[in-house]
């Protein structure tokens, strides 16, 4: 087929062979399975589509691969932003910001793994993390104040704090809401998230 479009100069954007073959027995268990390079297709369009399509045709996608891959991308959006607020040099100026947008990734993480979450049901889910979000305000605000001598390093730091917190609420969103795991599993991929982010941004 590539051949003959290309013969007929006929421009594709790209060619990716599937099969999308599947056979059931009388019970609905899968008894022949030929899917081939499915997920790989999905994720093509996925990136090949205009942004304001991707939200959904990610919700509708049956395939977990592409829907924790679309979900991770969503959570580093999240935590960027968040890092760059959280480095707001008005103490305690982010704090309504921080805690809306963190909101708003676990209801967008939901949307994605087609469960119906609002932004109560996002607060619970942060509370049964065991995340107290005026500790880490007092937190982002004392590392403010412990490095104030150096120019600069106390919004940096500070920043990075609000950055770890939100990557490891993204990632024990993906968890609990796409991977189907129990808040307890949840709770360790935020501690585990967070520990990765802070790690890397001290390499870094």
């Amino acid at each position: 087929m590539s051949k003959r479009f290309k013969d007929s100069e006929i421009p594709l954007l790209n060619i990716i062979p599937t099969c999308s073959y599947i056979d059931f027995d009388e019970s609905g268990n899968i008894e022949y399975d030929m899917r081939w390079n499915i997920d790989l297709l999905s994720d093509y369009l996925i990136e090949a589509l205009p942004s304001e399509a991707k939200l959904k045709t990610a919700k509708a996608m049956q395939s977990q691969f592409v829907k924790k891959k679309f979900a991770r991308t969503i959570v580093g959006t999240f935590t960027a932003i968040a890092g760059l607020i959280g480095a707001e040099p008005i103490p305690f100026a982010d704090f309504p910001i921080l805690t809306g947008i963190q909101g708003l990734m676990i209801v967008v993480i939901g949307f994605i793994a087609d469960k119906e979450i609002n932004t109560k049901t996002a607060s619970e889910f942060i509370a049964a993390l065991g995340i107290n979000v005026g500790i880490g305000l007092l937190v982002r605000e004392g590392v403010r104040a412990a490095v104030r001598f150096i120019p600069g390093a106390g919004l940096a730091v500070s920043g990075a704090v609000a950055g770890a917190v939100t990557y490891g609420i993204g990632q024990a969103a993906i968890a609990y809401f796409l991977e189907n795991k129990n808040i307890d599993q949840a709770k360790e991929a935020y501690k585990n998230a967070n520990k990765e982010y802070k790690n890397e941004d001290i390499d870094s």
